[in-house]
């Protein structure tokens, strides 16, 4: 463009955005595409692996199946005291203990060994659909927990501006030319996006890629290719996510010097290859070219994994939380001999 201002070229074959660049001898050709300015924020970082155990099930899952499990020992420690008032048994047996019971009852769901006999029909039914139940929900969460191991799971993106302005992040360019990015109008969200956005002269993207202290803004048709070429693993995880909305809309033209001698000629040529649909198609098979190059290249620099201990920590800490239980446990034997006997 600076080329086209000073004279030196007649005419800038990169697509420009429709805006005042504060020149009077510069002018656009007919507009001949659309396009956006998107915000780019860092991506969303990847769940932790001790966290797996709890993406089995959701919330609402989980306290249906602890509320279940509350509601089975009530059920049983009913019957086993309903046992023991027709046998004539102690009041004191432990095996007819609330808490030997939920015990029982939690090795029962598990798939676990129990000590405890049935008495009754209804007993032995009550335990049979735990069984079934211990199938099923053992079942499904072997499944999902085998998902969970093996597939990388992420945070929440940020997805709108409303996110990305509770989010904190500041929004940088390089750019003068969209200094009033967001706008002045009394949008409250946009106001304050305003605030925090900045013109610096620096590598925005690499920026909020490497560091995750900033988020940027990038054309939309532009941003596809960079991401998928520079930004984006083996794996097609990328570093870069493209907010969903995007606060501006521009048409592009291509700038010419003012009082160019074949702008009317040019600009009916330029129409016609348009009209046609030469100009996006060529856009496009160079688009996928380059895409579908890094792509390979990726692919055939990626090394094949196997689980590690990282992957596998969450088995760990359950187990370091069971020793620690056990030595609490032991100390307030020691300190309480009448704790043995809960």
């Amino acid at each position: 463009m600076g080329d086209v201002l000073y004279r030196r070229a007649d005419a800038n074959f990169n697509g420009r955005f429709i805006i005042d660049y504060g020149s009077s001898e510069l002018e656009f050709i007919q507009p001949v595409f659309a396009d956006q300015f998107c915000v780019i924020a860092p991506s969303a970082l990847q769940i932790p692996g001790w966290k797996a155990i709890f993406r089995c099930y959701s919330m609402g899952v989980w306290s249906g199946i602890l509320a279940t499990l509350i509601v089975c020992t009530f059920c049983w420690h009913f019957l086993k005291k309903w046992e023991q008032k027709i046998s004539f048994i102690p009041s004191n047996c432990s095996r007819f203990k609330l808490n030997n019971l939920f015990t029982d009852m939690i090795m029962l769901i598990t798939g676990g060994t129990i000590q405890s006999k049935t008495f009754f029909v209804m007993e032995r039914i009550l335990i049979g659909s735990c069984l079934i139940f211990n199938i099923i929900i053992a079942g499904t969460f072997q499944g999902s927990l085998t998902t969970s191991f093996s597939t990388k799971a992420y945070e929440s993106e940020i997805d709108t501006l409303e996110q990305l302005d509770k989010s904190g992040l500041p929004i940088v360019s390089s750019a003068n030319t969209i200094k009033n990015f967001f706008g002045t109008d009394n949008h409250t969200v946009r106001n304050s996006l305003q605030k925090k956005f900045f013109i610096e002269n620096i590598t925005a993207l690499r920026v909020t890629a490497d560091e995750r202290r900033i988020s940027t803004v990038e054309r939309s048709s532009d941003i596809r290719i960079i991401i998928e070429t520079t930004y984006e693993d083996g794996n097609g995880k990328s570093s870069l996510h493209v907010v969903k909305e995007c606060p501006r809309d521009y048409h592009l033209g291509y700038i010419v010097r003012k009082g160019w001698p074949f702008f009317a000629r040019f600009k009916d040529t330029l129409l016609r290859f348009f009209e046609s649909g030469f100009l996006m198609k060529w856009y496009v098979e160079v688009e996928n070219c380059l895409i579908a190059q890094a792509a390979t290249k990726k692919i055939a620099d990626s090394p094949i994994f196997s689980f590690n201990l990282e992957d596998m920590q969450t088995a760990f800490y359950i187990l370091g939380i069971g020793w620690l239980t056990c030595l609490a446990a032991l100390a307030l034997e020691k300190l309480f001999p009448e704790f043995s006997y809960f």
